[in-house]
């Protein structure tokens, strides 16, 4: 995790995914962009009493394009009706599911604009 978030830089975009706990799926609902390098804040205990976890590696990011309507995560990864063939597969985002509820993945450029494309037609 710590190896992919250093290669982050200001001016990227990111998407990220929002999961739920009561029942319904997550969804990704709009394109953020970094607004700085990475840094670390070991003190920082930045939403700790909400979320129940550390987020000592930040990033600060500013919305790009953000929708009230998400795209499930099977719409971006298990609707093959989409793809002609498997090579299509956004297959960065088969992530691993932390058990710290946190990670990112980079994504191939085809993949993040895929991916964008799908956020987007959910207006």
């Amino acid at each position: 995790m710590m190896a992919d978030f250093s290669r982050v830089r200001a001016n990227d975009y990111a998407i990220f995914y929002v999961q739920t706990s009561k029942g319904k799926e997550g969804k990704f609902y709009g394109i953020y962009q970094i607004a700085s390098d990475p840094f670390l804040k070991p003190d920082g205990y930045y939403l700790r009493e909400k979320l129940w976890i550390n987020l000592t590696f930040r990033v600060l990011s500013k919305p790009y394009e953000v929708f009230a309507k998400g795209a499930s995560e099977w719409e971006a990864l298990d609707d093959i009706i989409r793809y002609i063939g498997p090579y299509q597969m956004l297959c960065s985002l088969i992530y691993r599911k932390l058990k710290g509820n946190r990670g990112n993945t980079m994504l191939m450029p085809y993949e993040a604009e895929r991916l964008f494309s799908l956020i987007r037609s959910k207006k």
